[in-house]
């Protein structure tokens, strides 16, 4: 999936409404939302909406066992989850140790009892204005890797993501240019060059994960 500049308008249609449809939902600002899903124009659009709202994500290391998302979920209080068909096997467990838990919300067309789609917030969420959150207010919540134990979430600023994509810039980073997305969305490599080509209104190019082969063929494709 690529975005480019020429759809910022639709792009930021997108984001107005699914912030509309989570604040319909519940989500206030401050709250916590998690995602469990690979790399997709959706995952950045979960990060979009929720800073929109004033919203914290706190998305998940696909790695982690079960155990280790149960634990970080009910560790940042997450009221949402957000997973695509990869891990939707997962999610009855998950949510099952998890009460605070009020919403599942999938990124495709994972088929959920009662989950909802994210799309279906995009189609007919009502569009909010800008929370207008920046500087030293919460942006996001980023975990180790567990090396040493359970897993700890950072929480990061908006100045603090905000600096890693004008440090790219700085350092002579085209971020007009295009970016494939093989890294993981939930670490901070994943954050960082999203947001600098975010500012440099560059093309994100998306593939699900580092496979060699579907990264080859992207790079010659795109």
């Amino acid at each position: 999936m690529t975005t480019t500049g020429s759809s910022s308008r639709r792009v930021l249609d997108a984001v107005r409404a699914v912030a509309g449809g989570l604040r319909e939902l519940g989500v206030r600002p401050g709250d916590r939302i998690s995602a469990l899903a690979m790399n997709s124009d959706r995952f950045l659009l979960h990060y979009q909406a929720a800073w929109w709202l004033g919203a914290i994500p706190a998305p998940f290391n696909t790695r982690w066992s079960i155990s280790e998302m149960i634990y970080s979920l009910r560790d940042v209080g997450a009221t949402v989850l957000l997973v695509d068909s990869a891990y939707s096997d997962r999610v009855d467990a998950i949510t099952a140790a998890c009460p605070d838990v009020r919403h599942v919300i999938t990124l495709d067309d994972a088929d959920l009892t009662n989950g909802i789609r994210v799309g279906d917030l995009v189609a007919h969420g009502i569009p909010i204005d800008d929370a207008g959150h920046s500087g030293q207010d919460r942006d996001c919540i980023l975990f180790t890797g567990g090396t040493t134990g359970f897993p700890k979430g950072a929480l990061l600023s908006h100045d603090n993501v905000v600096t890693g994509g004008v440090g790219m810039r700085a350092m002579g980073c085209d971020t007009s240019q295009r970016l494939l997305h093989a890294a993981p969305l939930f670490h901070m490599g994943g954050v960082q060059m999203a947001s600098g080509h975010w500012f440099g209104n560059g093309t994100h190019v998306l593939v699900p994960g580092f496979v060699p082969s579907t990264v080859a063929d992207t790079i010659e494709r795109r």
